[in-house]
């Protein structure tokens, strides 16, 4: 019995082979990675909303107070873990209403790690220095409710490049060409230099989550402007 002989790939038929795994790859890969992306932003925006859920029910548990950074306050005892955590120790406080530590982290993000050698979480989400300081008088679900804004719109938690903390009081900083604000610096660039999702996601003291693109999150340029979006100053004197 005879066998032909298979006649070999010439040295042209690989190249065009290689060339259009090439040219395939190159259309697919951004695609993936668009998908990657967009499956990660969904799941960071879950993560907010379980943390939006969880600040509710500590707020029902200790007479409608959010959470706050002074001592003493509720849900705060004498030592806070404020010298482990900084300005992370916040979630801390929501650790038994979560039950998850891995909410804290975007899966997007760099991230950083915080807290004590042995116990370190990873925290890429900030909370609004307003309700951190009760002296500000907006630590009460009350207070936000009787604002002009309603807590269905003043953002209690986002995206941010700093952990633990996103708006750093509102301030303006337009000294930097980088960072033109403060507020852009921690919340629309959470990534250093670059958007972490094309914009940021932010959970409202209500509980919603939702998602701003890049362009659509106005920075004010000094603590109270008119204009914000979304809100994270509730001081009465802002505009609707």
């Amino acid at each position: 019995m005879k066998f032909r002989s298979r006649k070999a790939f010439t040295l042209i038929e690989l190249l065009v082979v290689i060339a259009i795994i090439a040219i395939l790859a190159a259309i697919l890969f951004p695609v993936f990675a668009r998908a990657r992306e967009a499956a990660r932003k969904t799941s960071c925006i879950n993560n907010l909303r379980q943390i939006g859920t969880a600040i509710q029910m500590y707020s029902q548990d200790y007479d409608e107070s959010l959470p706050s950074g002074v001592l003493g306050s509720a849900g705060i005892g004498s030592t806070p873990a404020w010298s482990q955590y900084g300005w992370s120790y916040i979630f801390t406080l929501l650790d038994p209403y979560t039950k998850n530590t891995g909410i804290y982290g975007c899966p997007s993000a760099t991230g950083s790690m915080v807290g004590p050698a042995g116990n370190q979480i990873k925290v890429s989400y900030g909370y609004s220095e307003y309700l951190y300081d009760v002296g500000r008088g907006w630590s009460k679900e009350a207070a936000l409710a009787g604002s002009r804004h309603g807590v269905a719109n003043i953002a209690v938690i986002a995206d941010s490049r700093f952990a633990g903390i996103f708006n750093d009081w509102d301030n303006g900083n337009t000294g930097n060409a980088t960072y033109p604000t403060n507020f852009l610096a921690r919340v629309a660039l959470a990534n250093g230099a670059t958007p972490r999702h094309e914009g940021s996601n932010f959970v409202f003291a209500d509980g919603h989550a939702k998602f701003y693109p890049v362009n659509g999150i106005v920075c004010p340029q000094a603590q109270g402007a008119a204009g914000q979006k979304p809100i994270v100053n509730p001081a009465a004197n802002l505009l609707p």
